[in-house]
């Protein structure tokens, strides 16, 4: 006696391929119920497929018996048996689908919507939108099968026993069938539509830098005194964007960034304009003074010297220029083109600062002049500097001068490096390192040693000789300066 559950589809497919071709086969092929045999096992392998050993075990258990008891009986020759059996098998089998196919169905629709949601959430609608599509396209196709199936499963009820029936339940059943085939496609493309998305994410938290440059140029507008809700709001919303970007709720994340980025320019349209018309009275006032400042050099005395006259031409030059980026912070802001204004209104300010230095330069040097034409000639001058300190004038020359070419100069440094000694040493003229003129004398304290100004000079009275200064260690940041400004 065969204990049916030790055997399954395998065993079943394997014991009938053995008595097909068992000996006498061929004699008593004609009463062998191959058909039966095979629908049997078709639909036996259907309702495994769709998941009738959990949704109808009852049913499956009783149609895998049958089978094997089909089986049992060509093994005792019993043919009419086997093929009452096989169509047993079938039918019970029929009956196991008839309760798992739409429970399959149902459950792979579950699948399918959580995979589009799951895409959804990635944003892959925009960010995958051919993938997406596809996924969607495979559901709805797989509800109307469903649908469809579940029509004709009512018709099959409502037949009468017969052909006719058991043709209405195959074609439902088929139905369920295709419908749980394309919502397992739909989850597929679904699923690749999520990964697409995903891959970029790192693009999405990069567009939230433009968001980010916005707010911190709305707070150097003077937004966290003027607007301090509004720029708290604002950086939380992009705070929030940023968390959801990170955690894969790209949809979610785009459209807190997109709120992020309306309130950076609802802010920063509200304070821009404001700080435009405060920069451009700064910058009015900034070349009203640079303007007086060049007046104040641009003496006979100063012109009749050929490189003093030359620093006076390119300071004019850049006077203009300054009243220009005025003017024309002065037309964009009438323009509401606030970024603009602030820009030139920048742009007025910064000439107008060189203007400054580089006259009070010139007034210095003049006044310099003056001294020593008063009773101490150029000779006595140098005599009072400390010894190893040198004075340099620096010249025009192509490539302009710069604190970096005057340290790499062999009589000093050699080494460009140490430009920041020669910047501390003159930290009384120098107020910006990237700006030095032709016409600028400048110290050049030695290689090691106190870079003080006030110890570049000493008393003519004092003979002791200076202690030996300790040993200056060369400094850290190798940045150069900027070549002198003309």
């Amino acid at each position: 006696m065969f204990n049916e559950r030790s055997f399954g589809r395998p065993t079943l497919q394997v014991l009938a391929l053995a008595l097909f071709l068992a000996p006498g086969f061929v004699a008593c092929s004609k009463a062998i119920p191959v058909q039966e045999l095979s629908e049997a096992q078709l639909q036996l392998d259907a309702a495994a497929n769709e998941g009738a050993e959990r949704y109808a075990p009852e049913q499956y258990s009783g149609a895998e018996s049958a089978l094997l008891a089909a089986h049992q009986n060509l093994a005792d020759d019993n043919y009419d048996s086997a093929r009452d059996n096989a169509i047993r098998s079938r039918d019970v089998a029929l009956e196991a689908r008839a309760v798992a196919a739409p429970a399959n169905a149902e459950e792979q629709r579950a699948l399918a919507q959580q995979g589009l949601e799951s895409a959804d959430e990635a944003f892959a609608e925009v960010l995958a939108a051919r993938d997406f599509a596809a996924a969607r396209d495979l559901y709805e196709a797989g509800q109307s099968l469903e649908e469809n199936a579940g029509q004709t499963a009512g018709q099959a009820d409502a037949a009468p026993a017969g052909d006719a029936r058991t043709n209405l339940r195959l074609a439902s059943l088929q139905q369920y069938a295709e419908a749980a085939r394309k919502y397992t496609d739909s989850a597929a493309a679904a699923a690749r539509a999520r990964n697409l998305a995903l891959a970029q994410k790192d693009d999405m938290l990069d567009s939230l830098d433009g968001i980010r440059g916005d707010l911190e140029r709305a707070e150097s507008y003077g937004a966290a005194d003027t607007h301090a809700a509004e720029l708290s709001a604002a950086n939380e919303s992009l705070a929030r964007a940023e968390e959801l970007i990170e955690d894969g709720r790209l949809k979610a994340g785009h459209e807190q960034m997109q709120d992020a980025q309306d309130r950076a320019e609802a802010l920063l349209a509200q304070v821009e304009g404001d700080f435009a018309r405060r920069r451009l009275a700064e910058a009015q006032a900034a070349v009203e003074r640079a303007r007086g400042d060049y007046t104040g050099v641009n003496t006979e005395t100063n012109r009749r010297d050929p490189e003093t006259s030359a620093v006076l031409e390119a300071l004019g030059s850049q006077v203009g220029a300054a009243e220009e980026a005025s003017q024309s912070a002065d037309r964009y802001l009438s323009q509401e083109q606030y970024r603009d204004s602030i820009n030139e209104s920048e742009e007025a300010i910064r000439l107008s600062q060189i203007i400054f230095e580089q006259s009070n330069l010139l007034a210095s040097a003049q006044q310099r002049d003056l001294d020593v034409g008063s009773g101490a000639s150029e000779e006595q001058v140098a005599q009072v500097l400390t010894e190893g300190w040198q004075e340099y004038t620096v010249s025009r020359a192509t490539p302009a001068e710069c604190l970096w070419r005057i340290a790499q100069k062999p009589q000093f440094y050699g080494n460009g490096r140490l430009w920041r000694r020669i910047y501390q040493a003159n930290s009384d003229r120098i107020r910006n390192p990237n700006l030095i003129y032709p016409g600028q004398r400048l110290r050049i304290p030695p290689r090691q040693g106190s870079t003080d100004p006030e110890s570049a000079t000493v008393n003519p009275e004092e003979t002791t000789p200076a202690t030996e200064p300790e040993a200056e260690q060369e400094p850290q940041d190798e940045g150069m300066p900027a070549e002198n400004v003309e």
